[in-house]
């Protein structure tokens, strides 16, 4: 299967299935192990299935490298595979102060948050990092808004006004929120069908087009130090800082805490 290339390269290994015998027995035997590896293959065959009945139907269906990666954004990938490491921020058996998790290879990943003051001050700010968790870019800028919500999905648009060309030339790109209703509301909106007059939201949202396979994913909060930390550096201008020197030190602080935190890749 193509989804299964797909990842494969990525790094997640699950058992090549030939026929049902051969399933129900490798689950036997690795109901004793690890059933990870066949949690990654049940999706996959899920999502075939799903993407060959919408074919079927003249519906639309999406490429095996964005069912690939609806499979990861849908599954507790860090119990399921080492490689799942880049992708999971539910780490079970690490410490509760390291959240953050690096992208697969050739990915950049994304944080954004807002923030919000009781005077309807409000700050967003998102940071940019890749697989080896240096930075890539951070930003900030202060709006004036009285809707905590409306703040955080501002803060997603704002990725607009600070995209770089490492961002448009990466292979994927994954965006990371701790506002779960906002993350939510634009991956509903991103899925709509393409045949669809296209809602103000969506328009808003138009600028990820320029980016390859972007994929959302909501967060803990733990996760979100760093661009927490933007969205409340300076509320009422903009900075971006794209060399980890001109950086404050609390935020390198935070940046040195999410590296040391890291596996190694």
């Amino acid at each position: 299967m193509a989804i299964a290339r797909e990842l494969r390269h990525w790094g997640f290994s699950f058992p090549i299935i030939h026929s049902w015998s051969e399933f129900t027995g490798s689950i036997l035997t690795a109901s004793k192990l690890d059933l990870g590896p066949f949690r990654i293959f049940a999706y996959v065959v899920y999502q075939n299935w799903r993407s060959r009945n919408a074919k079927l139907h003249g519906q639309d269906f999406g490429t095996p490298l964005v069912l690939a990666a609806s499979i990861m954004e849908n599954i507790d990938c860090a119990s399921t595979s080492p490689s799942g490491r880049y992708w999971g921020t539910n780490r079970l058996h690490r410490p509760l102060s390291i959240f953050w998790c690096p992208p697969p290879p050739e990915w950049i990943k994304i944080n954004v948050d807002g923030a919000l003051l009781t005077n309807n001050g409000a700050g967003i700010g998102l940071t940019a990092r890749d697989r080896h968790g240096p930075l890539v870019l951070a930003a900030g800028s202060g709006i004036m808004h009285w809707d905590p919500g409306q703040v955080e999905l501002g803060a997603l648009l704002s990725l607009r006004r600070f995209l770089t060309p490492a961002m448009l030339e990466a292979k994927d790109i994954i965006i990371e929120g701790d506002c779960k209703n906002v993350i939510d509301f634009c991956r509903r909106t991103l899925q709509r069908s393409t045949w669809s007059t296209p809602t103000i939201m969506e328009q808003e949202l138009a600028f990820l087009a320029e980016l390859n396979n972007v994929m959302m994913r909501h967060i803990p909060r733990e996760a979100n130090r760093l661009a927490d930390y933007c969205a409340k550096y300076d509320m009422y201008n903009t900075f971006v800082w794209t060399d980890r020197m001109v950086a404050p030190p609390e935020f390198l602080e935070i940046l040195q805490a999410d590296l040391d935190g890291m596996p190694n890749v």
